[in-house]
């Protein structure tokens, strides 16, 4: 990243700089991944595989934050 901000358009040049950013994570992250989403099947897990992680992760969380609420399993 090139320090070229100018006082008044400091602004300006953080939205363009962050445009730029979310655009190219968004065509690396999903964009481009368009054909691995063709077939869920073969490119999704099934839910029961990914039950337990989240029920440990719920209890982990609960473990820490429990006293001020849980959420339903």
């Amino acid at each position: 990243m090139v320090d070229t901000f100018k006082e008044d358009k400091y602004g300006d040049e953080i939205k363009a700089q962050l445009d730029a950013v979310i655009k190219g994570l968004h065509k690396e992250l999903f964009a481009d991944k368009e054909p691995l989403r063709a077939d869920p099947a073969k490119n999704f897990h099934d839910w029961s595989v990914l039950e337990a992680p989240a029920a440990a992760a719920k209890d982990a969380t609960d473990a820490v934050y429990g006293s001020y609420a849980t959420a339903p399993r």
